[in-house]
């Protein structure tokens, strides 16, 4: 079993079978402080961050997200986005790195917070 990733929150964003697994598994596999915000809204999800002051955001690889990572980029969040179909996770828009299972996405998590 992994360490504990941070003691701040990770904050996954956004509604669908995926992000509820990975909400589960992260709490499980790395002991993390998992927020989940069903509701992935621009405005809702940056006043969020802003209150939460997460270590990083999780979101899902789709076309109506493009807007919010790039918001959360330019505030300097490390954001993973989860491409399901090609079971990837992009740190920071930058590296994709393939990820078969919870402990590979808690690595590359743990990698990013580094």
């Amino acid at each position: 079993m992994l360490r504990t990733i941070t003691n701040a929150p990770v904050l996954i964003c956004g509604h669908s079978l995926l992000l509820e697994i990975v909400t589960t598994g992260l709490a499980q596999e790395a002991r993390v402080q998992v927020l989940h915000m069903m509701d992935a809204l621009q405005e809702n999800v940056l006043a969020q961050v802003a209150t939460l002051k997460p270590q990083a955001v999780i979101i899902e690889s789709r076309d109506h997200n493009r807007n919010l990572a790039r918001a959360l980029s330019n505030q300097g969040i490390v954001l993973i986005t989860l491409d399901s179909e090609e079971s990837v996770a992009t740190v920071a828009e930058e590296s994709r790195i393939p990820v078969n299972s919870m402990m590979e996405l808690a690595q590359v998590i743990q990698r990013a917070l580094v």
